[in-house]
């Protein structure tokens, strides 16, 4: 189990997470916990939040489907993606 687990928004410093939280502007958020046991740190995972538009701008976010890759041609990954638009 996890002693703590520790999370930032942006370039800002992390804080303890205690449960759900909101943000009201596109950023990255980052996360990582820190085991019971030994007090070793786990990797650093993030997530981008895109989906906040702006009142009257045009709104685009290109979607990439990491959990599936599309081929392997000469050592190369091809990953599957989407992109959405919108006025």
């Amino acid at each position: 189990p996890a002693r703590e687990i520790r999370y930032g928004i942006g370039y800002g410093g992390t804080s303890k997470y205690n449960g759900p939280f909101s943000v009201s502007s596109n950023v990255t958020i980052y996360a990582y916990y820190v085991r019971e046991s030994d007090g070793k740190k786990s990797e650093i995972t993030t997530y981008h939040v895109s989906n906040i538009k702006k009142a009257n701008l045009p709104y685009i976010k290109i979607i990439a489907y990491t959990d599936y890759v599309y081929a392997i041609v000469m050592n190369k990954f091809y990953l599957s993606y989407a992109i959405l638009t919108s006025n």
